[in-house]
């Protein structure tokens, strides 16, 4: 499947732990870390997609979904601890 044809998003198991990985990442990462592991993955992804029929853009999106997820759990996080 090419990556100009559809891109099926959370479509197996693997993409819970892409969400997962991207959710880790934000809420224990710095800042540094989290650009270093969000450009190896998409590195990751990119060189699997080549040689695999998947579409890395999916599992990339899966990935950024769960970078947003994790950022939002940790300034929920924060803001809680600073508010009580």
């Amino acid at each position: 499947m090419s990556c100009m044809a559809r891109c099926r998003v959370f479509d197996d198991i693997l993409s819970l732990l892409h969400l997962l990985a991207g959710a880790v990442l934000a809420i224990i990462g710095k800042p540094g870390w989290i650009v270093g592991g969000f450009t190896l993955y998409t590195l990751y992804e990119v060189i699997e997609g080549r040689y695999a029929r998947d579409c890395p853009a999916a599992d990339i999106i899966e990935f950024l979904v769960g970078l947003g997820v994790g950022a939002v759990v940790k300034a929920a996080v924060v803001l809680f601890i600073y508010m009580s």
